[in-house]
């Protein structure tokens, strides 16, 4: 069995908005659970290139609603 990836675990940040984030590279798919709500979301076709940029951004949530909210079809999965 091949070794999981670090990006496959949740990785805690430090960010008001959101709490912890998961990348999956043979999907391209990031997890996204947020400060404010119990749920996880799950962002679909995410170029590995965007979450290297999301976890250098400044700021998570502003990086979140402006890069992958409006340019990723979404789903809530279970956390």
């Amino acid at each position: 069995m091949k070794p999981r990836s670090p990006t496959n675990r949740w990785i805690h940040v430090r960010s008001s908005a959101v709490r912890s984030v998961r990348y999956r590279d043979r999907q391209r798919k990031l997890d996204v659970r947020f400060t404010h709500s119990p749920r996880c979301y799950e962002y679909d076709g995410v170029p590995r290139s965007k979450f290297r940029r999301l976890m250098t951004a400044e700021s998570k949530g502003e990086f979140v609603n402006k890069e992958i909210k409006p340019n990723h079809p979404y789903r809530v999965i279970a956390a």
